[in-house]
């Protein structure tokens, strides 16, 4: 399975690896679906960009923007919609899924920490 990936997508494989990591950034459809087949969370360039979205960090659709100059490949309607939820999120205070993504991976660690 892992022949259909490039050397960069096996390679971000092996360190997940290496590192026992549960979550992995891939944009390929392929690649995803190997690394969730896996075990592994994905999370893609544009889950990242809506975390530092949440965190303050960038204006999302200034990124949005910017990454269209680049060779990067989306789907147009994909980012419209991810802008409409983050300004949604924003506006009532809470945070976007990205944000609950993390938050709920740091507070098992935190259980399991204190319970060792």
């Amino acid at each position: 399975m892992l022949e259909i990936l490039d050397d960069g997508e096996k390679g971000a494989l092996a360190l997940a690896a290496s590192l026992a990591a549960d979550l992995v950034l891939m944009d390929d459809r392929e690649a995803v679906r190997v690394a969730r087949n896996r075990g592994y969370r994905v999370i893609g360039t544009l889950g990242i960009l809506g975390l530092g979205a949440d965190r303050g960090l960038l204006d999302l659709s200034d990124a949005f923007e910017r990454i269209k100059r680049t060779n990067f490949r989306y789907r147009q309607e994909l980012m419209d919609k991810l802008i409409r939820q983050q300004r949604a999120m924003s506006g009532n205070g809470h945070s976007s899924r990205w944000s609950h993504a993390v938050r709920s991976r740091r507070s098992r660690d935190m259980d399991l920490q204190a319970s060792c």
